[in-house]
């Protein structure tokens, strides 16, 4: 039977995480730098061991050798006082001091030197006996025999004397040749370790080169798409955040974290600045755009008219029928301001059932606004399907005119809201502000509702 295989699941399918790929790329550069700097240390101590030993060993060589260099020229110029010393104490001394040297621990070393030393000392004893003799015959008046005798063992005593100075001549020969190998031990030592000191160094940067890289790669980079996508935040038209092909995992997650932030930067702004049962904008929304605006029409040497308005009816609905039909009575007119309103107008609820809207007009603005009231007049009182029946609203409309009844949105907010009340307490449907100082009213104060 053959055995299922596995499915990718969306999660397989996703490129590696960053703090993954970070952490394998951190552990290989941390292992394959540390394996590299490890031989490095590991030869560089192998050198130094070596050269350490090396030296040691020809120093006590060298030591040795001018230890059994100082003994030979000792056992020669002993040999010379024995054979040319008058007084007996004299070359008596020299003899017993060439056989004391000849067992010295420094020739046990070197089996030539060790032989020659044997040697010398037969050779001194043998003249110690010969010495003795000839001291007999010249005390016996035998001259000419003790002269016979004393060129004997002269020239028994060159020869030695000969061989001696051969070995001192090549240990001093061996002395050079163990120097000239110390110079070129540590010449190679300095040159191994200046090698591997190069090759650290060139490993150490390749080393920083791709930890430069993958921290470039999989970390800056990564931060500076986040850092982007944050400047989105900023923007003013609320764009939404934009995720990159290529992306890892935790970027993914962050860039969604931040789409949740801008929807909810959104949702919080709206709920500030937009009413949500009609849509349109709310007072704050209406504070806050009535000074950019009347800048603007300053700028544009235009007209910016005011306009607050009240439902008329609209009480005696909710009481009527209750706040459900109300509210949806306001989802309506709100809906056709919305869709009456010209690419330039602004449509606000400023509480209840009062609303405010803002329009630029160039030449003829008190005509252009008067008709725009009747215009709305006529829209709000278009019947509302209810059940079998339908309901009926009117509205009041008061205006303000900037620059001409005021410079200052205080003013011009009180100027439309007072004239919206004079409209509404005598049924004229509208008041532009300079009709409303030829209308007579009883009561200016705001009409409780």
């Amino acid at each position: 039977m053959n055995k299922e295989q596995p499915v990718k699941t969306e999660i397989d399918k996703q490129p590696r995480s960053i703090k993954r790929v970070s952490l394998q790329i951190f552990m290989w550069l941390t292992v394959g730098v540390g394996v590299i700097f490890g031989l490095i240390a590991y030869g560089a101590l192998s050198q130094f061991d070596r050269a350490e030993k090396t030296g040691k060993e020809i120093s006590q060589t060298l030591l040795s050798d001018v230890q059994v260099v100082q003994n030979l020229e000792r056992v020669i110029n002993l040999g010379d006082q024995l054979v040319n010393a008058k007084l007996r104490d004299d070359w008596w001394a020299a003899g017993v001091a060439i056989q004391a040297l000849a067992y010295h621990p420094s020739f046990s070393k070197n089996p030539k030197l060790k032989e020659n030393l044997e040697t010398s000392y037969q050779v001194a004893s043998s003249i110690l006996r010969q010495r003795i003799r000839e001291a007999k015959l010249l005390a016996l008046g035998e001259d000419a025999l003790a002269l016979g005798l004393q060129d004997k063992y002269t020239m028994i005593w060159e020869k030695n004397r000969q061989r001696l100075k051969e070995s001192v001549d090549q240990l001093a020969v061996k002395q050079v040749r163990d120097m000239g190998r110390f110079s070129e031990e540590i010449e190679k030592t300095s040159q191994a370790i200046l090698a591997m000191s190069a090759f650290g160094g060139v490993v150490g940067g390749l080393a920083i080169a791709g930890l430069y890289y993958a921290v470039r790669r999989h970390v800056l980079r990564p931060l500076s798409e986040i850092s982007d996508t944050l400047s989105q935040l900023h923007d003013p038209k609320g764009s939404k955040l934009t995720l990159p092909e290529a992306c890892n995992k935790e970027v993914s997650e962050i860039y969604s974290a931040l789409n949740e932030l801008q929807n909810m930067r959104e949702t919080l702004e709206k709920m500030a600045l937009y009413d949500r049962l009609s849509g349109l904008g709310n007072k704050n929304l209406f504070d806050e755009l009535l000074p950019r605006w009347k800048a603007n029409a300053h700028r544009n040497n235009q007209v910016l008219v005011v306009y607050f308005m009240d439902l008329d009816g609209f009480k005696q609905i909710n009481d009527t029928y209750g706040h459900d039909v109300g509210n949806d009575v306001l989802r309506i007119v709100g809906a056709r301001f919305a869709n009456f309103s010209r690419s330039n107008d602004l449509y606000f609820r400023i509480g209840g059932d009062e609303f405010a809207a803002l329009m630029f007009f160039d030449h003829d603005y008190q005509d252009g606004a008067e008709r725009v009231c009747s215009r709305i007049i006529e829209l709000i009182e278009q019947p509302i399907a209810f059940k079998a029946s339908h309901l009926e609203v009117s509205i009041s409309i008061g205006m303000a005119f900037y620059p001409h009844d005021s410079e200052h949105g205080d003013e011009l907010i009180s100027i439309a809201d007072k004239n919206m009340y004079i409209a509404k307490k005598n049924k004229l449907g509208f008041v532009p502000s300079k009709k409303s100082a030829n209308v007579v009213v009883m009561d200016t104060n705001r009409p409780k509702k």
